[in-house]
């Protein structure tokens, strides 16, 4: 669950193996670094770790099937790119050599508007 604030910040909590990563203030932070994986949202039990950032310029919420496969270098310069053809290009970066996949690939981008060319 995240919070966009009416000052651009974000806040919010999770739990699980999806990962959240937003650039603020010209730099990429990982805002599900200190979420618990387990036990299982299912579960009952499952514990959501708060997070927040200052000013978000562009954001990426992923499954475990891009994050744990890809490179996260290569995921944050891909988005850094502002390439018409990233959602392709972020599934091509998990896809195996027959052309297969791993494990299921979800992700969300979004960006500010305005926020084009600030990375």
């Amino acid at each position: 669950m995240a919070t966009l604030m009416g000052d651009g910040s974000l806040l919010g909590a999770s739990v699980g193996d999806s990962e959240l990563w937003c650039r603020s203030e010209g730099e990429w932070i990982e805002l599900t670094e200190h979420q618990a994986h387990k036990p299982l949202v299912g579960s009952g039990r499952a514990t959501p770790v708060p997070f927040g950032t200052g000013r978000v310029e562009k954001l990426i919420l992923g499954s475990d099937g891009l994050f744990k496969y890809a490179p996260h270098k290569q995921i944050l310069d891909l988005l850094d790119a502002d390439d018409p053809e990233l959602g392709w290009k972020l599934v091509d970066a998990v896809r195996l050599p027959n052309g297969g996949l791993r494990d299921d690939v979800s992700f969300v981008v979004a960006r500010r508007s305005g926020a084009a060319g600030q990375g």
